[in-house]
């Protein structure tokens, strides 16, 4: 990136009076945040110390909106254009979501954002200001909607699967009624749902995503119906469950699926066709421990302790042609830890991996009180 040559403009440097009531203020803001103000008689624009450090512009010098533009990325170019046009329509201006180079080659996203307003010893307006690294916000709906498609990919297959099912003639090689086909595709539709809501809702998401839906449940029930809906997608491979009798825990049933479902979609990635996947419910006074096994060709040792990182790729290879965005194991040990459980894997070498959570099982919870 070249560097920004200066212009001859001076920036005043003292607090500006609006209506004689409101003022600007100079003092240093957060690193995130910059003022800028732009003379709509003289066309200057002018930046304080913060909005410069933003942008990676030299203190000593001022710029003008064509040189601004030169930092915006091509994608948001004719965006940047058509806000810069609408400056002299009066107003508040609506903030617009610009992606940037800044002269140090890194690049960040800014929210600019201002209002209008006449100082009555100005014959004409001015227009004040802000500027925000917007790039931590941008970053994190990125990750959202990361989460979401990574999530929503096995219920959509799903629900595809049994709605072409529901329309084979004659009888359908999993002997399963049209009945519990439909009410296979509600009980998705009303997961799929919660997820969005869940992830995509504007309204107190902090709270969203803290919330449990808590019920009583058996697990071993949970694991059954999760391994009916997975071989129906990846018949290729053998699915084994080793579990009987009853694993009574209290928990948020569907995201105790989600936690299965990536467990049991991993194991299917890196396997080989036609390869055994083992599902192990082992249950004792404290914890129910749940162990996915497969036949892949393992984790690389000194791994184990980061395979559950966000974003964390162990450069293995997949038998499907499909990527790790690395969100899933991530998102299971969020799920399990949020349950007071925990999650590990072991390595077998070349020989597979085996896949662990825990959870506190309902009799040591009633047990606690």
């Amino acid at each position: 990136m070249k560097q920004l040559t200066s212009t001859n403009n001076k920036i005043d440097n003292k607090p500006a009076q609006i209506s004689g009531k409101r003022t600007i203020d100079r003092e240093p803001l957060r690193e995130y945040y910059g003022n800028w103000k732009l003379s709509l008689k003289t066309n200057t624009l002018a930046l304080n110390s913060a909005a410069k450090n933003l942008l990676g512009l030299r203190q000593e010098c001022n710029y003008d909106i064509r040189q601004l533009l030169r930092l915006i990325d091509l994608q948001c170019f004719e965006k940047a254009k058509t806000w810069f046009r609408m400056l002299g329509s009066g107003g508040v201006l609506e903030p617009v979501h610009l992606k940037v180079c800044t002269t140090g080659s890194n690049t960040i996203w800014v929210r600019l954002s201002g209002f209008h307003y006449t100082d009555n010893r100005r014959s004409q307006g001015l227009i004040l200001g802000i500027i925000q690294d917007y790039t931590q916000h941008v970053n994190e709906e990125r990750i959202t909607l990361s989460i979401v498609n990574h999530e929503i990919r096995t219920p959509l297959s799903v629900m595809k699967l049994s709605a072409q099912m529901i329309q084979l003639p004659g009888k359908d090689p999993f002997k399963v009624s049209h009945a519990d086909l439909a009410r296979n595709i509600e009980r998705h539709v009303d997961g799929v749902t919660r997820l969005l809501d869940q992830y995509l809702s504007d309204s107190d998401d902090n709270g969203k995503l803290q919330r449990l839906n808590l019920s009583v449940f058996d697990l071993n029930h949970l694991v059954r119906q999760v391994l009916e809906d997975v071989t129906m997608i990846h018949c290729q491979h053998k699915f084994i469950n080793k579990n009987s009798g009853q694993a009574m825990v209290r928990a948020d049933k569907y995201l105790v699926m989600q936690v299965l479902i990536n467990y049991l979609t991993n194991a299917v990635k890196y396997s080989p066709k036609n390869s055994e996947i083992t599902v192990e419910v082992c249950v004792d006074a404290r914890d129910i421990v749940v162990g996915i096994t497969d036949q892949g060709e393992g984790i690389p040792a000194g791994l184990e302790n980061r395979i559950f990182e966000q974003f964390f790729r162990t450069g293995r290879k997949c038998s499907k042609d499909t990527a790790s965005r690395g969100l899933g194991l991530y998102l299971v040990k969020q799920i399990i830890e949020r349950h007071k459980g925990s999650v590990w894997m072991k390595s077998g070498g070349e020989k597979g991996s085996v896949f662990f959570f825990s959870l506190p099982s309902h009799r040591r919870e009633c047990e606690m009180g």
